[in-house]
This record gives structure tokens, C-alpha cells and sequence, in this order.
């Protein structure tokens, strides 16, 4: 039992050094929405209308610089960040299988004989179709902008390296 303790606390230790992290804060709520060093991140900088995507190779609490693979960026300067919001797309791909479900069985139940095809199976098809298009196209991110109540900061909570006083 104290073998599995030793290699179940050594597997956790890796995780106290990887400390910093972006974080998204709104006044008033507890939530925070947190990003890794090694998250990638999709942003706007003020001034410009075009959205970035970059993993975070590494953040510099001191000046606030937030480092990608190609570029490094100032956080003061992103003014918008981005998520892709993953059940808006798992919905609309079951939502197209469900049509193409629908319009099989109801061929098949035709060729057999126990069912007639009508304009309501296509119209059930194809409603289906428009639904998951729109809900695939309408809810793909969710943003964050930030201002008066939403603000991006930069953290730090590893341990810090204890000076040594000796001889």
C-alpha cells in the first residue's frame, strides 16, 4: 500500500511545477475560465479585425506577455478571445445522421411494403437537416470580450524555490 502511495504521490509532483496560467474573470460570478501553457488560444488584438490562433509556449507574469510558437503578444492588447463550443457541433452531426436515418428506414419501409412515403418524411428529414446546419452555424464559439466586466489575468502559483542558508 505505501509502494502505490509513493508512485501515486511522485505521478502528482509533475503537476505542482506547471503553475501559470491565463484566466478569464467576471465580475461578480466565482467562475474562471483557465488556459494552460500548452492551450491553444484564439484572440484579437485591438486595432485589428482578424482572429489569431496560437498555442501558449509560455507566459511572462512580469510583463505580461503571453508567448506563442511565432509571435509573443501583451495581454493589455487582446481585446476579444474566442472558444469553439464543442456540443453546438456534436448536435448538428447527430442531427444530419438522424435525417439520413430517417429517410433510410423509411426507403427501406417502403420497398418492403410497410410504409408509404409521403412529403412529411422528407419535411422531417429536411427540417432535421436545417436544424443541425443552423445550430452547427449559430452557436460555433463562444466569445469573450473584454471590459468593464469580463478581464484577462495572468497567474503564477508555483512554489517558490526556498533560499538555501548555509555555511
Amino acid at each position: 500500500m505505501r509502494l502505490f502511495g509513493l508512485i501515486l504521490f511522485l505521478g502528482i509532483s509533475n503537476l505542482v511545477f506547471g503553475q501559470k496560467f491565463l484566466q478569464i474573470e467576471k465580475y461578480g460570478s466565482p467562475k474562471v475560465k483557465k488556459f494552460y501553457i500548452g492551450d491553444d488560444l484564439t484572440y484579437r488584438i485591438k486595432g485589428d479585425k482578424t482572429w489569431y490562433t496560437g498555442t501558449i509556449q509560455d507566459l511572462i507574469i512580469a510583463e505580461d506577455i503571453i508567448l506563442f510558437e511565432n509571435r509573443f503578444v501583451k495581454m493589455g492588447d487582446i481585446t476579444m478571445m474566442r472558444k469553439r463550443l464543442g456540443w453546438s457541433q456534436k448536435v448538428g452531426t447527430q442531427l444530419y445522421i438522424f435525417a439520413g436515418s430517417w429517410l433510410f428506414f423509411s426507403g427501406t419501409a417502403a420497398l418492403v411494403g410497410w410504409w408509404e412515403v409521403r412529403w412529411d418524411t422528407a419535411i422531417i428529414a429536411g427540417s432535421a437537416l436545417v436544424t443541425g446546419f443552423l445550430i452547427k452555424n449559430i452557436f460555433k464559439y463562444k466569445k469573450y470580450k473584454f471590459g468593464k466586466r469580463r478581464r484577462l489575468r495572468m497567474l503564477d502559483i508555483s512554489i517558490p524555490k526556498p533560499k538555501y542558508f548555509g555555511p
